[in-house]
């Protein structure tokens, strides 16, 4: 099974002047950041957001196989209407690029 495992952990520099980079640090992306004062902090912190996107993507990847398999059963109903096709698939195609 696929599993979403996230690292991004900064670790304190003692020696610096600032006092934000003199503590423990993790990066989610898209420029959010969150600052810890010990390590151990940190990496609890990391292991829950890494439980819950491992979580959200379970029920995502359900959500995806209930639409897909309704859109099948509709098929047979779309009456050859070649832009109402081509939009579910446009639909499945730029889901599967965000997933």
């Amino acid at each position: 099974m696929k599993k979403i495992h996230l690292v991004n952990i900064t670790l304190p520099d003692k020696n610096s002047f600032l006092t934000s980079r003199r503590k423990s640090t993790v990066s989610l992306g898209n420029d959010l950041s969150l600052i810890f004062s010990s390590i151990k902090a940190a990496s609890s912190f990391l292991a829950y957001v890494n439980t819950e996107l491992n979580f959200i993507a379970l029920v995502l990847n359900e959500l995806y196989i209930e639409v897909f398999s309704h859109s099948r059963r509709l098929w047979l109903s779309l009456d050859g209407r070649y832009s109402d096709e081509r939009q579910i698939k446009d639909g499945f195609k730029s889901f599967e690029a965000s997933f």
